[in-house]
């Protein structure tokens, strides 16, 4: 049993670091700003994909508008905060920390805390059996 639970740890950790972390860099932005914020911003459309990495039409709409407030001196709280408006709040890959998304933000830890309570209850079990 204890084997199968470090097998279990380790399919976890591999699955972990072979998730991709980042997002391609498929737009050249001159300004950094707009470039990281092009990241931040999901495409509503694609899976998964940032409005960086996407060329449907709604895509380049929004980086247009991004571009369009950033000339304009708009911030970048402002800009997603009117995107939030716009699309919902999926529109960001890190949703702001609020009572409807205080499940997104405590997940993982729970699942940290399920792994290491099971290691916890099977390594006394096995310690128990094998006395």
């Amino acid at each position: 049993m204890r084997q199968w639970v470090w097998s279990c740890i380790v399919a976890l950790v591999i699955f972990a670091l072979l998730t991709p972390a980042g997002h391609a860099q498929a737009v050249d932005v001159g300004d950094q700003r707009a470039h990281d914020l092009f990241n931040e911003i999901r495409c509503p459309v694609c899976s998964g994909q940032s409005i960086a990495e996407s060329d449907v039409p709604v895509s380049v709409s929004i980086r247009q508008y991004v571009q369009q407030r950033l000339d304009a001196g708009d911030s970048d709280t402002v800009i997603k905060q009117n995107l939030v408006i716009r699309y919902g709040e999926n529109i960001l890959f890190e949703p702001a920390l609020a009572p409807s998304t205080l499940p997104l933000w405590l997940a993982p830890w729970g699942a940290l805390v399920l792994v290491f309570g099971a290691l916890w209850y099977f390594s006394g079990r096995s310690r128990a059996e094998s006395h």
